[in-house]
């Protein structure tokens, strides 16, 4: 069993993407002692309009100071599908190579062919790839996606619902 901790990228949802640093340094200090392999820090995005803070983007100077800090850590990051292409994925993730193991990519069930060669390209670059399918409370509506998992295995290294 692999063990990810998610709380930075989901407790974005509250700050913005945004923390205070001695938090940062709490959290840092505590997952480095925790039997935690991977580490999510936030997403990594085209610029969107409206406001959000640095851990939705994940700056390379960011990746470098929590991998410093959680050096015994696979450090993740995480995609939303609804906003990255597979034209994206070679300038948007070429700066994390040195830093992120695992990259995420949140889908939407009806969207999961693109997601698909989303992924593709990700893999390519030589990083873990997961599938954090949302909306799972409408999956009854797409449950053909579930079939499209076959024959993936060389592309999708982890699968989380």
């Amino acid at each position: 069993m692999k063990l990810l901790d998610c709380t930075l990228r989901d407790g974005g949802y509250y700050t913005n993407w945004d923390f205070d640093e001695n938090l940062i340094d709490i959290y840092c200090n505590t997952m480095e002692s925790l039997p935690i392999e991977y580490i999510e820090i936030g997403y990594r995005s085209n610029t969107l309009s409206g406001y959000y803070g640095e851990f939705f983007y994940c700056p390379e100077y960011l990746m470098k100071k929590l991998k410093d800090k959680m050096p015994s850590k696979k450090l993740a990051i995480i995609l939303n599908e609804k906003d990255i292409r597979a034209d994206d994925v070679v300038p948007l993730l070429n700066p994390c190579i040195k830093y992120i193991s695992l990259v995420r990519i949140a889908v939407d069930p009806k969207n999961f062919d693109r997601a698909t060669l989303l992924a593709k390209e990700v893999k390519n670059l030589g990083f873990e790839v997961a599938f954090n399918v949302m909306y799972m409370s409408e999956w009854k509506n797409y449950n053909s996606f579930l079939d499209k998992l076959q024959g993936m295995e060389n592309i999708i290294d982890y699968f989380y619902m």
